[in-house]
Parts: structure tokens; C-alpha cells; sequence
């Protein structure tokens, strides 16, 4: 599966219902913002690993902690549900 298919249903499967269930109040600048940056650290994790000619797949413990080890407190904290 592609990067990009794999982003999509990260988005439509976890981001998407996380984002319609806060919806029932107003949605703040502030949560937005975090939920498209999962999307978008997301992409740039994929795009870390197809430069490393890596697949999510081939991916181990230690090329996410090379990957974290480049990245602010921030950028880590929203992948994780990508990882996970």
C-alpha cells in the first residue's frame, strides 16, 4: 500500500472520527490544528521513510526513534496515533 493510501485511511479512520465527535461543540483553532498536524507529521514520517528506501512495513523501533531523534516534542507527540 502507498504512502498516500495509507495517510487517507489514517485520516478517514482515526483523525476524521476524533475530529466529528469534538464537533458537537465548537471546534477550536487550537484542536484543528493538531488533528490536521497528525495528517501532516504523518505524511512527512512516510516521506522520512521512503528517502531511507523503507516502507511502514519494513519500518522497526529503530528507525522511529532515528526519526524522533530529528523531530521536536511536538512533531513526536503527533505521530503517535499514526504509530499506534
Amino acid at each position: 500500500m502507498g504512502a498516500r493510501q495509507l495517510v487517507r485511511r489514517f485520516a478517514t479512520w482515526e483523525v476524521l472520527p476524533r475530529l466529528r465527535a469534538r464537533a458537537e461543540k465548537p471546534i477550536t483553532v487550537a484542536s484543528r490544528r493538531g488533528f490536521s498536524d497528525q495528517v501532516k507529521h504523518a505524511t512527512q514520517f512516510l516521506g522520512w521513510l521512503a528517502e531511507r528506501d523503507l516502507t511502514l512495513s519494513d519500518c522497526g523501533r529503530a528507525d522511529i526513534d532515528a526519526w524522533h531523534v530529528e523531530r521536536n516534542s511536538h512533531a513526536r507527540a503527533r505521530l503517535c496515533s499514526f504509530l499506534l
